[in-house]
């Protein structure tokens, strides 16, 4: 049995399917990638969009592109042409509706801000009937942009692209000391590289621990373009992993990665491919088995400029209290479009640590902590735990999208585990 998404508990997902519950409501559902309850509901029919759908403008360099098409078609469809997305996720199996609903960032938000600031147009189905978007004034567009598919079924979309410069990254690994160092440091060079991306070993308070930040521009010498190839999926099996996801086990995994590193810090610029950079597990297929059938929390939180010792603060409570692998950090800027939308102007830190018996009512407190700094939110398509009071705290204008719900009708026609939870 497969878990409906990819972080979620096998064994919770086993508890819904006993209820005899059905719904007349629907919720697109992309590659699956959503790690919270974002994007199913049980008893909810899930719908799929036609994907693989694409044809360039090449005149005002734009795509029009299904919404069920996988980033890595899109990326191998446009790189035959010469093209390339401005922005991608973390894995190339998300889809282009996914990638709106989540309002996605990547490795280079810090330039090219969210997948939606290149967006141009959208098409929506809303109870059956079709509605184009081209306005981003529009409290439709506000609200599809980030909006976790409780809008409607997005069917198809325009989004700029750039002609590719080379088919390789020239990288560069910088080793700093803390929290802090990585932090003032992606302020003040990340604006001299494409691409930035920190880490930081996550078995020590922040400002003890060392980390790294994974440095890229484009290659000077141009090379062509690279088809993706698909997941070698090392890791297929059952999820019969989780025993294995222990203290010992994260600090060696830490420490071998941070010696990797330090090693590449030591050598001058090395060339990488744009497989290996953006999408670094791959080839293991579904790591998130590794986990075991009780899944696995990603808090990821947005935290805006000027907040940064509530960030550690936050930061330190969990590695106190949680066995935490690496704690992926990256500098954004971006004016928050969708209502409930995630980016900003500041920083976003995710860490991930395996569910167990007490995990919900810890990440709780974690909750609880983030919504007292203000303008900070979490990563609502990264969560399955979070709670109404907090969400509306995180979201001031979380009404508001209650409100367009409700005048569309959209509440009976969309719903989800979590949409559900957050009375929304």
């Amino acid at each position: 049995m497969q878990s409906p998404s990819w972080s979620y508990p096998i064994v919770r997902w086993r508890k819904l399917q006993r209820k005899q519950i059905v719904f007349t409501s629907t919720i697109a559902r992309g590659g699956g990638r959503s790690y919270g309850d974002s994007n199913f509901k049980y008893g909810s029919n899930s719908t799929n969009v036609a994907p693989n759908q694409m044809q360039i403008d090449f005149g005002r360099k734009v795509l029009r592109v299904s919404g069920g098409t996988r980033i890595i078609d899109a990326l191998n469809y446009l790189g035959a042409h010469g093209f390339e997305l401005f922005v991608v996720p973390g894995t190339a199996y998300a889809t282009i509706g996914g990638c709106i609903a989540s309002d996605i960032h990547g490795k280079n938000s810090h330039k090219h801000g969210s997948f939606s600031r290149h967006l141009k147009s959208m098409t929506l189905i809303i109870n059956d009937q079709e509605i184009q978007i081209t306005s981003k004034d529009t409290k439709l567009w506000k609200s599809t942009i980030g909006g976790c598919g409780l809008t409607g079924i997005i069917i198809d979309c325009e989004i700029s692209i750039k002609p590719i410069k080379s088919g390789h990254l020239e990288s560069r690994v910088i080793v700093v000391n803390g929290l802090n160092e990585m932090l003032k440091n992606l302020k003040t060079e990340s604006k001299n590289y494409d691409y930035a991306i920190g880490w930081l070993d996550g078995r020590y308070q922040t400002n003890k621990g060392k980390g790294f930040i994974h440095y890229a521009n484009e290659a000077e010498e141009s090379s062509p373009f690279q088809v993706l190839k698909e997941s070698q999926n090392l890791i297929n099996g059952k999820y019969s992993f989780g025993r294995f996801i222990n203290s010992p086990l994260i600090a060696l995994y830490n420490v071998f990665t941070m010696k990797k590193y330090q090693r590449k810090s030591r050598m001058k610029n090395q060339i990488v491919s744009k497989r290996e950079y953006f999408f670094p597990l791959i080839d293991l297929g579904f790591w998130n088995k590794l986990f075991g059938r009780k899944g696995f929390h990603e808090v990821q939180f947005f935290s805006p400029f000027g907040s940064e010792k509530e960030a550690e603060e936050v930061l330190n409570l969990i590695i106190k209290n949680q066995p935490v692998f690496l704690i992926g950090v990256k500098i954004i800027s971006e004016n928050n479009v969708g209502i409930i939308g995630f980016p900003g102007k500041g920083w976003s830190i995710a860490v991930d640590f395996r569910a167990n018996r007490t995990s919900e009512d810890f990440v709780k407190k974690c909750h609880e902590a983030i919504s007292r700094c203000e303008g900070s939110r979490i990563y609502l398509t990264k969560d399955w735990v979070l709670e109404k009071k907090h969400f509306d705290i995180m979201y001031p204008d979380a009404d508001y999208f209650r409100a367009i719900r409700y005048e569309y009708d959209m509440k009976r026609l969309y719903s989800s585990e979590m949409s559900e939870r957050l009375a929304i």
